[in-house]
């Protein structure tokens, strides 16, 4: 972590590696960290943390990548509720100690506690699910949700889209160009 021009050491769950995939204002980081416990592979098991005031707290298993730890599906906003995908890409909501489990795989979490969902195309808002007809990325404080989708036919394979107030809009491509546009 750099902070006021000093460089902090996260540290690991007793593994060889950590990774820091999100902070808030707070100075609150969450990423994944091998463990010293072993997969039934033989490759180390990872697993989300919380560190904060200069200690890495373990918050459980994450969903495992093939080349260690995997780089999305966990985020914390500044209320300090932190999204992550379990081994079984199921979502995990952690707050003040408790997990929740989610009806998605979680890749963002804005302040409000909307969370999206990159692998399951989908929106959970107030307790409910709402399935989304394109890829969520990014979601801001107003619930406006950019990300993509595939267009089968035509010059682009990819097209960026925003969501908002429950209607997705296709946005317009920079260039008459062939190209692949996407929103984060």
């Amino acid at each position: 972590l750099w902070e006021a021009r000093e460089i902090y050491d996260l540290g690991t769950l007793q593994g060889a590696k950590s990774r820091a995939l999100g902070v808030n204002d707070r100075g609150q980081v969450v990423g994944g960290s091998e463990t010293s416990a072993a997969r039934e592979d033989g490759g180390p098991q990872v697993h989300a943390f919380l560190w904060e005031s200069g200690s890495m707290r373990d918050l459980g298993v994450m969903a495992p990548a093939a080349t260690g730890i995997n780089q999305h599906g966990i985020d914390i906003n500044e209320r300090g509720q932190i999204v992550w995908q379990d081994p079984d890409y199921a979502g995990v909501l952690w707050q003040e100690g408790r997990k929740t489990k989610l009806p998605l795989s979680p890749t963002r979490i804005n302040n409000p506690g909307w969370v999206i969902g990159e692998l399951d195309d989908a929106l959970w808002r107030n307790r409910r699910l709402f399935k989304l007809d394109f890829v969520p990325m990014a979601i801001n404080d107003r619930g406006v949700i950019a990300g993509w989708d595939w267009v089968p036919h035509g010059p682009r394979n990819k097209l960026a889209f925003a969501w908002e107030n429950g209607k997705s809009t296709s946005l317009p491509a920079l260039s008459a160009e062939p190209s692949i546009s996407a929103a984060y």
